[in-house]
C-alpha cells in the first residue's frame, strides 16, 4: 500500500537540461522553462515545429545562418553553438533561455528549430511576446534577428548581467518639442526624437507607456522618473505655458538619456521600438507586448557577491539619499535664480544699448553733432560695445548656465531614482516564506496525526476519507514549496539587483558631479573671456582728444 503518512516523492523523469543550468538546476528552478517537459534523450529524425511554417517564409539569412553553422550537410546543430548565436543578438539571459526552452526538444538543435529560435529571437527584438504562434502566425517574410560580432577576447557566454563601468554617457538623444497638434478634443505637443537609429515622433503619453512597460519589466532597476504631464498653480494648469513645456522637454530628454545609459535597459526590445518605429500607435495596435517580469536563478559568484550586510547598508541609504535629493534640489534652485539673473542682466544691457541709441539722437538734435565728432562717435562705439556684449551674454552666457543647471538635474534626477527603486524593493520583495514555512509545518502535522489515525482505522469508509485528506495536505505542502522556491529566487535576484544598481550608481555619479563643476567652471571662463574681449575692442576704438 502506498505510504500516505508523508509527501509524496515523485519518481525523476529525465529531464532535457538546458544550456544555461545543469540537471539539478532544473529541478530546482522554478522559473526554468527547461523544467517543463521531459524528453527522449536521443536525437530524434523530425521536430514538432516541421511543417508549422513553409521554409519560403522565412528570410535567406536563416538558410545561410543554417548552412555556415552545419558546414553545408545535413547534420544537426549543437545547442551550445545555439545557445552562443542567441547571445550575440544581445537579449537578456533570460530571454535566451525561453526561446531555447519553447523550441529545442532534444539533445541537438534540428533546422526546423533554429530557424524557429532565430525568429523568436528577431520578434523579441521588437519587444514582442516570446510565443511560438508570433512565429506561425506572422506574414512573410519572417525577420532575421540583428546579431552583433563578438568583441575580441570576450567570450560569447559573457554574463550579459554584468554591471557597466563606462563612466561617461556613451549614447544620447536630442529631443526636440514640435508644434502643437490639434486632436480628437484637445490639442496636444509632439516630440520628435534624434538617436543613432533615427528621428522618431512622439507624444508624451507614448513616454508614459514605455516608463510604465519598464517598471513591469524591470522591477528592481534604477529606472528614472518622467516629468509631470501638467503643473497647476493657483488653480491654473500649466501644460500648455512655454516654460512648462520646455522644462518637460528636458526632462524627457535627461530620461532617455539615462535609459539609453543603463547596461540593461539600453538593450530592452521596447526601447529599440521606441525609438525606431515611425508610428508607435499602430506598432502597438497590432502588437501584443509581453510584459513578464526580469528575473534570474542566479549562480554561486553572483549570489556570492551581494553583501551580507546589504539589508544594512539599504537602511542607511534610505536615511541619507533623501538628504543628497533636498540639498541637489536646492542647488539646482539656485542655479535657476543664477539664470534668471544673467537673463534679466543681458536684458538690461539690451536696454541700455537702445537707450544709449537715444542718447545719441537727442545728443545729435541738441548740438548739432554727428559721424567725425568725438563725442558722437564714442556714443556710437558705446552703443555698439553694448549690443555686442548683450549678445554674448544673451546667447552664449546663458546656454552655458543653462547647461550648468542640466547637469546638476541629472545628479538629482539619478538620486531620486535609486530612492524610487528602493521603495518598489521593499513593497514588492516577497515576506512571505516565514508564514509559508508555517502553514507547511501546520500540514506536516496533521498528515503525521492522519497517518496515525490511519493506522488504527479499520472502516474502509473513513479509511478513504483520512487518506484524502493527507493527499489533500501533501498538495499544500507541494504548493508551499513551489511558492517558497519562487519567493527565495525572487528576493535573492532582487537584492542582486539593488546591489548592482547601487555599483552601476556610483559609476554614473561620478561624472555627472565632475560635469556640473566642470560646466560651472567652463560657462564662467566663457563670460568673462567674451565680454572681456568686448570691452578690451571697445577701449581700443575709442578716441580721446
Amino acid at each position: 500500500m502506498e505510504d500516505l503518512g508523508s509527501p509524496k516523492q515523485t519518481m525523476p523523469s529525465e529531464v532535457v537540461v538546458g544550456p544555461l543550468e545543469t540537471a539539478n538546476d532544473s529541478n530546482s528552478n522554478p522559473w526554468s522553462p527547461w523544467a517543463t517537459y521531459s524528453a527522449n534523450t536521443q536525437a530524434t529524425t523530425s521536430s514538432y515545429l516541421d511543417g508549422l511554417v513553409p521554409d519560403e517564409n522565412f528570410a535567406d539569412e536563416f538558410e545561410q545562418q543554417w548552412m555556415a553553422h552545419t558546414s553545408g550537410s545535413d547534420a544537426d546543430m549543437t545547442i551550445a553553438a545555439l545557445q552562443k548565436l542567441l547571445f550575440r543578438t544581445e537579449l537578456p539571459a533570460r530571454s535566451v533561455e525561453k526561446i531555447l526552452g519553447l523550441t529545442v526538444r532534444g539533445r541537438v538543435v534540428q533546422k526546423a528549430e533554429f530557424k524557429f529560435a532565430l525568429a523568436l529571437a528577431a520578434y523579441a527584438q521588437q519587444g514582442q511576446e516570446l510565443i511560438i504562434d508570433v512565429v506561425t502566425m506572422a506574414k512573410p517574410p519572417i525577420p532575421y534577428p540583428k546579431i552583433v560580432d563578438m568583441p575580441e577576447g570576450v567570450s560569447q557566454n559573457d554574463d550579459s548581467w554584468t554591471v557597466a563601468t563606462q563612466a561617461e554617457m556613451t549614447e544620447t538623444v536630442i529631443i526636440r518639442l514640435e508644434g502643437e497638434k490639434e486632436g480628437f478634443l484637445f490639442t496636444h505637443h509632439n516630440y520628435n526624437i534624434e538617436s543613432s537609429r533615427g528621428d522618431v515622433s512622439r507624444r508624451f503619453s507614448d513616454f508614459v507607456w514605455l516608463h510604465d512597460c519598464l517598471l513591469v519589466r524591470y522591477p528592481f532597476r534604477n529606472i528614472p522618473n518622467l516629468p509631470p504631464k501638467r503643473l497647476t498653480v493657483s488653480g491654473h494648469s500649466l501644460s500648455t505655458d512655454a516654460n512648462f513645456l520646455e522644462t518637460r522637454r528636458r526632462g524627457l530628454q535627461r530620461y532617455m538619456n539615462f535609459i539609453l545609459n543603463h547596461p540593461i535597459l539600453k538593450t530592452d526590445g521596447l526601447v529599440l521600438t521606441f525609438l525606431e518605429t515611425p508610428s508607435l500607435e499602430s506598432w502597438r495596435k497590432n502588437t501584443k507586448v509581453a510584459l513578464e517580469e526580469e528575473s534570474q536563478m542566479l549562480n554561486r559568484v553572483k549570489a556570492m557577491s551581494i553583501p551580507v550586510d546589504l539589508d544594512e547598508r539599504i537602511d542607511k541609504l534610505k536615511v541619507r539619499i533623501p538628504n543628497l535629493i533636498d540639498n541637489w534640489t536646492t542647488l539646482c534652485a539656485q542655479f535657476e535664480r543664477i539664470l534668471k539673473r544673467n537673463e534679466t542682466d543681458a536684458r538690461d544691457y539690451i536696454t541700455l544699448s537702445m537707450t544709449m541709441g537715444t542718447v545719441i539722437e537727442s545728443d545729435s538734435q541738441s548740438w548739432g553733432r554727428g559721424q567725425g565728432d568725438t563725442v558722437s562717435d564714442n556714443l556710437t562705439l558705446a552703443k555698439t560695445g553694448l549690443e555686442e556684449y548683450a549678445s554674448v551674454a544673451y546667447d552664449r552666457t546663458l546656454q552655458m548656465s543653462l547647461q550648468a543647471l542640466e547637469a546638476s538635474r541629472y545628479v538629482r534626477d539619478l538620486y531620486i531614482a535609486y530612492l524610487s527603486l528602493l521603495s518598489r524593493y521593499d513593497k514588492l520583495t516577497p515576506h512571505s516564506v516565514e508564514k509559508l514555512k508555517k502553514n507547511m509545518e501546520r500540514s506536516q502535522r496533521k498528515i503525521q496525526t492522519l497517518a496515525q489515525a490511519l493506522e488504527r482505522e479499520g472502516d474502509l469508509k473513513q479509511r478513504r476519507k483520512f487518506e484524502n485528506e493527507i493527499h489533500t495536505q501533501n498538495t499544500i505542502i507541494e504548493s508551499a514549496q513551489v511558492q517558497i522556491q519562487h519567493a527565495l529566487t525572487k528576493r535573492q535576484f532582487a537584492r542582486y539587483c539593488v546591489w548592482t544598481e547601487l555599483i552601476q550608481l556610483q559609476h554614473q555619479e561620478t561624472p555627472l558631479v565632475y560635469n556640473v563643476i566642470r560646466t560651472l567652471i567652463n560657462s564662467h571662463i566663457q563670460k568673462y573671456n567674451d565680454s572681456g574681449s568686448t570691452w578690451k575692442a571697445l577701449k581700443e576704438k575709442l578716441t580721446v582728444n
